[in-house]
Formats: C-alpha cells, sequence, structure tokens
C-alpha cells in the first residue's frame, strides 16, 4: 500500500514534538560547547569498528565459496551502507548483493544471501544483549517489566521466523502462492533460479563461520560502546562506560525499527528515556544522540557517496 511509503515521517514527528518540548536554546549550547579532541577520537574508532564489520561480511562470503578481496568487500559494504543510512530499517544496505555479484560474477541469490544473513545474524545479537540489558536495568532502577515482556516477543517472533527462512520446504510452500499472484509469468523462472541459489548460500554457511562472527560481534559492540562514551565524555557527561555497553544494544534495536530513517526521532527518544536513568538532561541525552548519529551512523554516508558515484561514472 502507499502509505507505506511514507511510515518514515512517523520518526520525524516524533524528532519535531521532542524538539518542541526540549530547550532548543540549551540543546544548542550543549552542542556548540563539545570538545574537539573527544570527537576526534570518537570519530577514529569508526575505522577499527568498520575493518571488523567488513571482515564479518568477508568471512560469510568466505563460507559461500566466493572469491573476493578485502578491498573490494571494503567498497562494497562502505556503498550498502551509505542506502542503509539513508533508508528506514536499514533496509538498503541490501544493495551489497548487487555490488558482490557484479564483482564475483555470482548469481543475485547467492549474493543476497551473504547480506541477509550477515543482516539477520547482526539483529538477533542486538535482540539478546538488548534482553540481556533489559534484563540487567531493573536491578539497578526501578524500571516496569513491560518492555521485558515486548523484548520476550519480539526475540520469540524473530526466531520463528528465522526458523521459516531456515526451512526451505515451508518457504516454498508460504511463497508459492505469493509469487504466483505478485510475480509476472515472464519473470517466474528467473525469480525461481535465484530462490534456489539463496538457499544454496544459506545451507554454505557452518557453524564455525557463526562462531567467528560471535566474535567479531562481540568486539563490535565494544567499541561502538567505546566510542559512545568518547561522545559523553565530549559533552561532559558523567556517565560510566558500563552503562554505555548496557543500554547501546537497546538504542541500536530502537534505530532500527523501520518507522525512521538513521534513527532519527526514535533514536532521541531512547537516549531521553535511558540516559535520564543517569540525571542527564533531555537537552544533553539528544545531543548525545544527534552525535551519535552524525559520527556513527552517518560517518558511512560521505566515503560511500564517493564510491557510489565512482561506480556510476567509471563501471556503467
Amino acid at each position: 500500500m502507499r502509505y507505506k511509503r511514507y511510515t518514515f515521517l512517523i520518526g520525524l514527528i516524533l524528532l519535531a514534538l521532542i524538539l518542541y518540548k526540549i530547550d532548543l536554546e540549551n540543546l544548542i549550547a550543549i552542542l556548540k560547547s563539545v570538545n574537539i579532541i573527544f570527537i576526534l577520537f570518537a570519530v577514529s574508532i569508526n575505522i577499527p569498528t568498520t575493518i571488523i564489520m567488513v571482515l564479518r561480511w568477508k568471512r560469510i562470503i568466505y563460507a559461500s565459496e566466493l572469491k573476493i578481496g578485502f578491498k573490494i568487500t571494503l567498497f562494497s559494504y562502505l556503498k550498502g551502507a551509505l542506502w542503509g543510512a539513508i533508508t528506514p530499517g536499514k533496509i538498503g544496505e541490501l544493495y551489497r548483493a548487487k555490488y558482490l555479484k557484479e564483482e564475483t560474477k555470482t548469481s543475485i541469490g547467492i549474493a543476497l544471501s551473504t547480506v541477509i544473513i550477515e543482516r539477520i545474524f547482526d539483529v538477533f545479537s542486538l535482540l539478546i544483549l538488548a534482553f540481556i540489558s533489559i534484563l540487567i536495568l531493573p536491578h539497578l532502577y526501578t524500571l516496569t517489566s513491560f518492555p521485558i515482556l515486548t523484548l520476550i516477543t519480539a526475540i520469540v517472533a524473530f526466531c520463528l521466523l528465522l526458523f521459516l527462512l531456515m526451512n526451505e520446504k515451508i518457504m516454498r510452500f508460504m511463497l508459492k502462492h505469493i509469487f504466483n499472484i505478485v510475480i509476472p509469468k515472464k519473470h517466474k523462472e528467473k525469480i525461481e533460479f535465484h530462490f534456489d541459489e539463496f538457499y544454496k548460500g544459506l545451507k554454505s554457511i557452518k557453524l564455525n563461520t557463526y562462531a567467528i562472527c560471535v566474535l567479531y560481534t562481540l568486539i563490535i559492540w565494544f567499541l561502538n560502546s567505546f566510542m559512545l562514551f568518547l561522545l559523553s565524555s565530549s559533552l561532559e557527561l558523567n556517565v560510566p562506560f558500563w552503562f554505555m555497553v548496557i543500554t547501546l544494544p537497546i538504542i541500536i534495536l530502537v534505530n532500527l525499527i523501520p518507522i525512521t530513517i538513521s534513527g532519527l526521532g526514535t533514536s532521541q527518544a531512547a537516549f531521553i528515556f535511558l540516559f535520564a536513568l543517569m540525571d542527564v538532561s533531555p537537552e544533553s541525552a539528544v545531543a548525545l544522540s544527534f552525535l551519535f548519529m552524525f559520527f556513527g551512523i552517518w560517518f558511512y554516508v560521505f566515503p560511500g557517496a564517493i564510491l557510489y558515484v565512482y561506480h556510476l561514472i567509471f563501471k556503467e
């Protein structure tokens, strides 16, 4: 339906309401007072974080028996991250499959499977980490159990979706009628081929690959938490590092809700709620959320845009 194209406006409306409720002059004053040294250190954290995220995806690509160097994997990742930063729920990252297909001359089905596996793994890890965080927070602060029940429901639903995705017979049964209704007859044979290739890619991933990806994910979690800690230090917020470690999975998970772009609106709401537990003012929480967005999520927009323009000029 057409209205689904505009669901991202919900996040913008939420952001407008938040900005309306807080003291904008105080927010601007807080942003002007940032310590540039801490900002530079925080931005530098993105370099090892990006390398490890690329290595995680490359490990999955390697398990799919595709041959590709680190440089090309990095470029494909950055171009996909560009679209991920400007689309609801980071759905634009699926464009990585297009670039991987072009570089490895593989099928779009196998290329897409590597991206989806990496995304599923990332989201599932976030759900587990966020679940642990929400179990810890009520013991430290007076919080309702409603968030816990909500997250448990989300984890169960995601596990069910993952089970369905991994079961080829069930997926074929469910999608058969959808294909017959939605897909034009002339494209059905091509779609069927991609469907087979997609599951071929899924089945090629072994347990040791997932184990290595778990290690990469924990390192990424630690580095992103440290970056958030440096950004908070640039605002002279008295928030300990352990609090960043606990709350970051919740914040990132909220950013993935597909009613916003890059977490605009939902991210600010999450920062205000969580950092109020540490007596951080709404203005300081919103300022921190903007810094995290600009120097964390949007860090990939500039290099991704350069690579995308280069791709358009020299490869198409």
